[in-house]
Protein backbone atom coordinates (compact mmCIF):
# COMPACT_ATOMS: atom_id res chain seq x y z
CA UNK A 1 0.00 0.00 0.00
CA UNK A 2 1.26 3.53 -0.96
CA UNK A 3 0.37 6.92 0.79
CA UNK A 4 2.40 9.56 -0.82
CA UNK A 5 5.16 8.04 -1.87
CA UNK A 6 5.53 5.91 1.21
CA UNK A 7 5.10 2.13 1.44
CA UNK A 8 3.27 0.76 4.52
CA UNK A 9 2.78 -2.68 5.51
CA UNK A 10 -0.77 -3.59 5.97
CA UNK A 11 0.52 -5.23 9.07
CA UNK A 12 1.07 -1.81 10.60
CA UNK A 13 -1.91 -0.07 9.87
CA UNK A 14 -5.21 0.07 12.10
CA UNK A 15 -8.25 -0.86 10.39
CA UNK A 16 -11.89 0.24 11.66
CA UNK A 17 -14.60 -1.49 10.98
CA UNK A 18 -17.20 0.39 13.30
CA UNK A 19 -19.32 2.00 10.79
CA UNK A 20 -21.82 -0.99 8.81
CA UNK A 21 -18.31 -2.89 8.50
CA UNK A 22 -16.67 -1.55 5.92
CA UNK A 23 -12.77 -1.45 6.42
CA UNK A 24 -11.05 2.15 6.93
CA UNK A 25 -7.64 2.03 7.17
CA UNK A 26 -5.66 4.79 9.26
CA UNK A 27 -2.02 5.24 10.36
CA UNK A 28 -2.55 5.47 13.81
CA UNK A 29 -5.16 4.28 16.11
CA UNK A 30 -8.36 7.20 16.16
CA UNK A 31 -8.45 9.49 19.37
CA UNK A 32 -12.05 8.34 19.99
CA UNK A 33 -11.77 4.99 19.13
CA UNK A 34 -12.34 3.37 22.62
CA UNK A 35 -15.75 5.61 23.05
CA UNK A 36 -18.31 3.13 22.64
CA UNK A 37 -19.84 5.86 20.06
CA UNK A 38 -17.49 8.05 17.66
CA UNK A 39 -17.55 11.40 17.61
CA UNK A 40 -18.54 11.34 13.61
CA UNK A 41 -22.08 9.31 14.70
CA UNK A 42 -23.21 12.93 15.92
CA UNK A 43 -21.77 14.46 12.77
CA UNK A 44 -24.40 13.28 10.19
CA UNK A 45 -27.40 15.20 12.10
CA UNK A 46 -28.14 18.46 11.78
CA UNK A 47 -31.44 20.66 12.95
CA UNK A 48 -34.57 21.24 11.53
CA UNK A 49 -35.49 25.20 12.33
CA UNK A 50 -38.91 26.90 12.37
CA UNK A 51 -39.22 30.53 10.45
CA UNK A 52 -37.50 32.03 13.84
CA UNK A 53 -34.44 29.33 13.59
CA UNK A 54 -35.04 28.02 16.53
CA UNK A 55 -35.05 24.30 16.56
CA UNK A 56 -37.91 21.86 16.42
CA UNK A 57 -36.71 18.52 14.63
CA UNK A 58 -33.60 16.19 13.69
CA UNK A 59 -32.60 15.24 10.15
CA UNK A 60 -29.45 13.64 9.26
CA UNK A 61 -27.52 13.37 6.04
CA UNK A 62 -26.76 9.94 4.29
CA UNK A 63 -24.87 9.30 0.55
CA UNK A 64 -25.47 7.07 -2.13
CA UNK A 65 -22.60 5.98 -4.60
CA UNK A 66 -22.99 7.12 -8.13
CA UNK A 67 -21.40 4.70 -11.33
CA UNK A 68 -18.28 6.84 -10.69
CA UNK A 69 -16.30 6.00 -7.47
CA UNK A 70 -16.01 9.59 -6.86
CA UNK A 71 -19.54 10.09 -7.49
CA UNK A 72 -21.71 10.24 -4.45
CA UNK A 73 -25.33 11.82 -4.23
CA UNK A 74 -26.34 13.44 -0.92
CA UNK A 75 -29.63 13.69 0.89
CA UNK A 76 -31.24 14.86 4.39
CA UNK A 77 -33.31 12.30 5.84
CA UNK A 78 -36.28 13.03 8.33
CA UNK A 79 -39.64 12.31 9.38
CA UNK A 80 -42.70 13.25 7.33
CA UNK A 81 -44.53 14.57 10.29
CA UNK A 82 -41.78 16.56 10.74
CA UNK A 83 -42.26 18.36 7.33
CA UNK A 84 -45.94 18.13 7.05
CA UNK A 85 -45.58 20.54 10.21
CA UNK A 86 -43.44 23.22 8.14
CA UNK A 87 -44.90 22.33 4.93
CA UNK A 88 -46.35 26.13 4.31
CA UNK A 89 -43.96 28.00 6.35
CA UNK A 90 -40.37 28.76 5.86
CA UNK A 91 -37.88 26.77 7.99
CA UNK A 92 -34.33 26.27 8.55
CA UNK A 93 -31.51 23.50 8.33
CA UNK A 94 -28.84 24.17 11.14
CA UNK A 95 -25.71 22.85 10.31
CA UNK A 96 -22.11 23.34 11.87
CA UNK A 97 -19.20 24.84 9.83
CA UNK A 98 -15.90 24.06 9.60
CA UNK A 99 -15.41 27.79 10.35
CA UNK A 100 -16.65 26.66 14.03
CA UNK A 101 -20.08 28.65 13.46
CA UNK A 102 -23.52 27.30 12.92
CA UNK A 103 -25.08 27.19 9.54
CA UNK A 104 -28.72 28.33 8.36
CA UNK A 105 -29.79 26.60 5.31
CA UNK A 106 -33.16 28.77 4.24
CA UNK A 107 -35.70 26.34 2.77
CA UNK A 108 -39.66 27.28 1.89
CA UNK A 109 -43.27 25.94 1.01
CA UNK A 110 -41.58 25.37 -2.28
CA UNK A 111 -39.27 22.96 -1.87
CA UNK A 112 -40.02 19.53 -2.91
CA UNK A 113 -39.67 16.80 -0.61
CA UNK A 114 -39.69 13.38 -1.57
CA UNK A 115 -42.08 11.08 0.47
CA UNK A 116 -42.16 6.99 0.48
CA UNK A 117 -43.68 5.70 -2.59
CA UNK A 118 -46.52 4.18 -0.31
CA UNK A 119 -46.57 1.57 -2.78
CA UNK A 120 -49.14 -1.21 -1.99
CA UNK A 121 -50.98 0.77 0.48
CA UNK A 122 -48.25 0.64 2.93
CA UNK A 123 -46.94 4.51 4.16
CA UNK A 124 -43.67 5.41 5.78
CA UNK A 125 -43.13 7.71 8.15
CA UNK A 126 -40.27 9.39 5.67
CA UNK A 127 -39.48 12.47 3.40
CA UNK A 128 -36.10 13.25 1.88
CA UNK A 129 -34.31 15.56 0.05
CA UNK A 130 -31.33 15.79 -2.27
CA UNK A 131 -28.87 18.49 0.08
CA UNK A 132 -26.32 20.76 -1.00
CA UNK A 133 -23.69 19.49 1.16
CA UNK A 134 -20.17 21.92 0.42
CA UNK A 135 -17.49 19.21 1.91
CA UNK A 136 -14.95 22.26 2.21
CA UNK A 137 -18.03 24.61 4.45
CA UNK A 138 -19.90 22.09 6.06
CA UNK A 139 -18.42 19.93 9.30
CA UNK A 140 -21.24 17.38 8.84
CA UNK A 141 -20.62 13.63 8.15
CA UNK A 142 -22.99 11.52 5.68
CA UNK A 143 -24.04 8.08 6.47
CA UNK A 144 -23.08 6.12 3.37
CA UNK A 145 -25.82 3.55 1.93
CA UNK A 146 -23.41 0.69 2.79
CA UNK A 147 -24.04 1.60 6.38
CA UNK A 148 -28.24 0.43 5.90
CA UNK A 149 -29.40 -2.75 7.95
CA UNK A 150 -29.97 -5.16 5.59
CA UNK A 151 -32.89 -7.45 6.33
CA UNK A 152 -30.53 -10.82 5.85
CA UNK A 153 -28.80 -9.56 9.29
CA UNK A 154 -31.96 -9.92 11.23
CA UNK A 155 -33.45 -12.90 9.52
CA UNK A 156 -30.33 -14.63 10.35
CA UNK A 157 -30.27 -13.62 13.86
CA UNK A 158 -27.13 -11.91 14.12
CA UNK A 159 -29.13 -8.53 14.76
CA UNK A 160 -32.25 -9.07 17.27
CA UNK A 161 -33.97 -8.41 20.45
CA UNK A 162 -31.98 -7.79 23.30
CA UNK A 163 -29.17 -5.47 20.75
CA UNK A 164 -28.17 -2.17 21.52
CA UNK A 165 -29.21 0.88 19.97
CA UNK A 166 -28.71 4.74 20.15
CA UNK A 167 -30.10 7.54 19.08
CA UNK A 168 -28.19 10.76 18.02
CA UNK A 169 -30.52 14.09 17.69
CA UNK A 170 -32.02 17.43 18.57
CA UNK A 171 -32.22 17.75 23.18
CA UNK A 172 -34.69 21.18 22.99
CA UNK A 173 -33.53 22.20 26.15
CA UNK A 174 -29.58 22.24 24.81
CA UNK A 175 -29.12 22.19 21.03
CA UNK A 176 -25.98 24.77 20.99
CA UNK A 177 -25.47 28.23 20.85
CA UNK A 178 -22.27 27.49 18.69
CA UNK A 179 -22.54 25.06 17.30
CA UNK A 180 -25.07 22.09 16.96
CA UNK A 181 -24.93 19.50 20.45
CA UNK A 182 -26.71 16.22 19.25
CA UNK A 183 -27.59 14.33 22.53
CA UNK A 184 -27.20 10.51 22.35
CA UNK A 185 -30.09 8.08 24.00
CA UNK A 186 -29.06 4.42 24.71
CA UNK A 187 -31.34 1.45 25.00
CA UNK A 188 -31.75 -2.20 23.10
CA UNK A 189 -34.55 -3.65 20.28
CA UNK A 190 -37.45 -4.13 22.24
CA UNK A 191 -39.19 -6.08 19.46
CA UNK A 192 -39.76 -6.63 15.95
CA UNK A 193 -42.84 -7.24 15.10
CA UNK A 194 -44.35 -9.66 13.13
CA UNK A 195 -47.40 -7.13 12.03
CA UNK A 196 -47.73 -3.39 11.57
CA UNK A 197 -48.32 -1.12 14.43
CA UNK A 198 -51.02 1.55 14.69
CA UNK A 199 -50.31 5.47 14.80
CA UNK A 200 -52.09 8.14 14.38
CA UNK A 201 -50.97 9.81 11.72
CA UNK A 202 -49.98 7.21 9.00
CA UNK A 203 -52.59 4.59 10.13
CA UNK A 204 -50.76 0.99 10.21
CA UNK A 205 -46.87 0.53 9.29
CA UNK A 206 -43.84 -1.65 9.34
CA UNK A 207 -41.32 -0.43 12.01
CA UNK A 208 -39.23 -1.67 15.16
CA UNK A 209 -39.67 -1.06 18.55
CA UNK A 210 -37.13 -0.02 20.72
CA UNK A 211 -36.52 0.43 24.68
CA UNK A 212 -35.30 3.82 24.47
CA UNK A 213 -37.08 7.38 25.19
CA UNK A 214 -38.24 9.39 22.42
CA UNK A 215 -39.00 13.02 23.09
CA UNK A 216 -39.92 16.03 20.98
CA UNK A 217 -36.78 17.11 18.83
CA UNK A 218 -35.63 13.45 18.29
CA UNK A 219 -38.60 12.95 15.92
CA UNK A 220 -36.36 11.92 12.45
CA UNK A 221 -33.25 11.45 14.28
CA UNK A 222 -31.38 8.25 12.77
CA UNK A 223 -31.08 4.65 15.06
CA UNK A 224 -28.37 2.85 14.77
CA UNK A 225 -28.25 -0.84 15.54
CA UNK A 226 -24.84 -2.06 17.25
CA UNK A 227 -23.71 -6.04 16.36
CA UNK A 228 -21.03 -7.00 18.51
CA UNK A 229 -17.65 -8.30 17.25
CA UNK A 230 -14.91 -9.85 18.60
CA UNK A 231 -11.49 -8.00 18.28
CA UNK A 232 -9.18 -9.84 16.10
CA UNK A 233 -5.44 -11.04 16.95
CA UNK A 234 -2.55 -10.97 14.36
CA UNK A 235 -1.38 -7.96 12.32
CA UNK A 236 -4.75 -6.43 11.86
CA UNK A 237 -7.13 -4.27 14.62
CA UNK A 238 -10.88 -4.36 14.42
CA UNK A 239 -13.24 -2.58 15.96
CA UNK A 240 -14.79 -3.72 18.66
CA UNK A 241 -18.72 -3.47 17.75
CA UNK A 242 -20.33 -2.73 14.36
CA UNK A 243 -22.99 0.32 13.65
CA UNK A 244 -25.82 -0.23 11.29
CA UNK A 245 -28.32 2.37 10.75
CA UNK A 246 -31.46 0.26 11.13
CA UNK A 247 -34.10 3.69 10.90
CA UNK A 248 -35.61 6.51 12.23
CA UNK A 249 -37.40 8.17 14.97
CA UNK A 250 -41.16 7.65 14.49
CA UNK A 251 -42.72 8.37 18.02
CA UNK A 252 -43.62 6.76 21.07
CA UNK A 253 -46.50 5.64 23.13
CA UNK A 254 -47.65 7.78 26.40
CA UNK A 255 -49.81 6.68 29.16
CA UNK A 256 -52.88 7.95 30.38
CA UNK A 257 -53.83 10.55 32.92
CA UNK A 258 -52.04 8.94 36.37
CA UNK A 259 -51.73 10.19 39.79
CA UNK A 260 -48.09 8.56 41.73
CA UNK A 261 -49.47 9.63 45.50
CA UNK A 262 -50.02 6.08 46.48
CA UNK A 263 -46.71 6.38 49.25
CA UNK A 264 -45.89 10.39 49.11
CA UNK A 265 -47.41 13.03 52.08
CA UNK A 266 -50.15 15.10 50.78
CA UNK A 267 -47.52 17.91 49.49
CA UNK A 268 -46.27 16.22 47.16
CA UNK A 269 -48.88 14.80 45.44
CA UNK A 270 -48.12 15.20 42.06
CA UNK A 271 -50.28 14.90 39.07
CA UNK A 272 -49.04 13.23 35.73
CA UNK A 273 -49.82 13.86 32.41
CA UNK A 274 -48.36 12.31 28.88
CA UNK A 275 -45.45 9.77 30.67
CA UNK A 276 -43.50 8.59 27.75
CA UNK A 277 -43.62 4.88 28.17
CA UNK A 278 -40.44 4.36 27.17
CA UNK A 279 -40.73 2.29 24.30
CA UNK A 280 -40.01 4.34 20.64
CA UNK A 281 -41.15 3.51 17.39
CA UNK A 282 -38.95 3.47 14.60
CA UNK A 283 -39.26 3.60 11.05
CA UNK A 284 -37.04 0.49 9.34
CA UNK A 285 -34.11 1.78 7.05
CA UNK A 286 -35.67 -0.38 4.16
CA UNK A 287 -38.60 2.30 3.92
CA UNK A 288 -35.73 5.17 3.78
CA UNK A 289 -33.64 2.68 0.76
CA UNK A 290 -37.42 2.50 -0.91
CA UNK A 291 -37.71 6.55 -0.78
CA UNK A 292 -34.30 6.72 -2.02
CA UNK A 293 -34.49 4.26 -4.86
CA UNK A 294 -38.24 6.54 -5.79
CA UNK A 295 -38.63 6.29 -9.74
CA UNK A 296 -38.01 10.19 -9.16
CA UNK A 297 -34.65 10.13 -7.23
CA UNK A 298 -33.21 7.32 -9.66
CA UNK A 299 -34.35 9.54 -12.67
CA UNK A 300 -32.47 12.40 -11.03
CA UNK A 301 -29.29 10.28 -10.35
CA UNK A 302 -29.08 9.05 -13.83
CA UNK A 303 -29.73 13.04 -15.53
CA UNK A 304 -26.69 13.99 -13.18
CA UNK A 305 -24.45 11.57 -14.63
CA UNK A 306 -25.53 12.16 -17.84
CA UNK A 307 -24.38 16.09 -17.46
CA UNK A 308 -20.98 15.30 -16.13
CA UNK A 309 -20.53 12.37 -18.65
CA UNK A 310 -21.45 15.32 -21.11
CA UNK A 311 -18.75 17.45 -19.16
CA UNK A 312 -16.12 15.33 -19.78
CA UNK A 313 -16.15 14.71 -23.70
CA UNK A 314 -14.27 16.62 -26.11
CA UNK A 315 -15.17 20.31 -27.49
CA UNK A 316 -14.58 21.22 -30.84
CA UNK A 317 -12.15 24.26 -31.55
Amino acid sequence: MYVKGLKFNLTNMFIDTKLGGMERCFLTKPKDYNMFIPNEIRDCVVFICDENKIPRATGFLVSMQGNSPSLHFIYLVTAKHNVINIADKDFFIRINGKDGKIHYLRGNSSVQWIYHPEHANNPADVAVIPFPFDENKFLSKTIPSEMFLKQKLIDDGTIGIGNNVFITGLFTHLSGKQRNMPIIRVGNIAMLPDEKVSTKMFGDIDSYLIEARSIGGVSGSPVFFVKPQETKNGGVTLGASIFYLGGLIHGHWDTLESRIDSYLPTEDVEVMRNINMGIAIVTPVNKILETLNSNELIQNRVDVEKEIEKSTLPTAD
